[in-house]
């Protein structure tokens, strides 16, 4: 046992811990679209039993809000990415977030399984670090 191998061995303990952090980063994001496509669908879904002429706020940004009449409940704006911005009826669009909601699902679900498989290596490197360090102590 070598201290360059207990060197190899924390820089890879390292390495592993920051793919952690980045994953977490991305689990973070993909459960806030997650969270803002379900208030999307609901607000979507409301507003097809409301009907038109339905009296609702505004999210104009930074927290503010202004009241809105909704004149046609049939006819939406989607942000295609990259700021463009295609007009879609209400059934349409439901089935777009539904299908955005089952890619992040997949996508979550993809993240945990390489978070779960990380944490297991990093336990394993951990006891390894160990394991070596105290070899080296004695």
């Amino acid at each position: 046992m070598s201290e360059e191998e207990l060197r190899r061995a924390i820089t890879e303990l390292r390495s592993f811990e920051s793919i952690m952090e980045e994953l977490r980063s991305r689990y973070q994001i993909v459960v806030a679209s997650l969270n803002d496509l379900q208030v999307s669908k609901s607000a979507l879904e409301d507003i097809s039993k409301a009907g038109e002429g339905v009296e609702l706020f505004l999210d104009v940004g930074g927290g503010v809000y202004g009241k809105a009449v909704l004149k046609d409940t049939n006819r939406f704006l989607v942000n295609t990415g990259s700021g463009i911005l295609i007009e879609r009826n209400l059934e349409d669009t439901l089935k777009l977030v539904e299908k955005r909601l089952n890619e992040f699902n997949s996508a979550r679900g993809s993240i945990e399984s390489q978070m779960n498989s990380l944490q297991a290596k990093i336990e394993e490197s951990r006891s390894r670090v160990q394991l070596l360090y105290e070899k080296l102590k004695k």
